[in-house]
C-alpha cells in the first residue's frame, strides 16, 4: 500500500492510497480529513438547475409543476382504467348474449333430436309389425 499526499481544489491536504488487489490489478482512492462548514471553500458548485439568485423559488415552482403533472397523469390513468372496465363490461355482456343464443340453439336441436328419435322408434315398431 502506497500513500502520497496531494491537495484538493480547495487547498486541503488529501492522501492518495494505492492498493494492490488479489487479482493483480491496483486501485487508488483519495482520502482527506472532514472539516467544519466554516472551513469549506466558497468555490462550491451549485446543484444542476439551481439558480444563484433565489435558489428556493425555482425549486418550489418546479415542485408545483411536478405536482400538477402527477395529478394530470393520475386523472388520465383513472380515465383509462374506467374505459378498460367499460370495455370489459361490454365484452361480458356480449359473451352473455352469445351464450344465450347458443343455449337457445342447443335447446332447439335437442327438441329436433327428441322428435327424430320418437319417429325412428315408431318406424321400427311399424317395421316389426309387418
Amino acid at each position: 500500500m502506497n500513500v502520497l499526499i496531494f491537495q484538493d481544489t480547495s487547498g486541503r491536504p488529501q492522501k492518495l492510497v494505492a492498493l494492490q488487489l488479489d487479482t493483480g490489478g491496483s486501485a487508488g482512492i483519495r482520502v482527506r480529513k472532514m472539516t467544519h462548514d466554516s472551513h469549506v471553500s466558497q468555490k462550491k458548485r451549485s446543484f444542476e438547475g439551481e439558480d444563484s439568485g433565489d435558489p428556493k423559488k425555482p425549486k418550489i415552482d418546479q415542485c408545483e409543476d411536478h405536482v400538477k403533472e402527477i395529478e394530470r397523469l393520475k386523472q388520465e390513468l383513472k380515465k383509462q382504467e374506467l374505459n378498460q372496465c367499460d370495455n370489459h363490461l361490454k365484452e361480458i355482456e356480449r359473451l352473455k348474449q352469445e351464450i344465450k343464443t347458443k343455449d337457445f340453439e342447443i335447446t332447439a336441436q335437442d327438441k329436433i333430436i327428441t322428435e327424430l328419435k320418437r319417429k325412428l322408434e315408431e318406424m321400427k315398431k311399424k317395421k316389426k309389425e309387418r
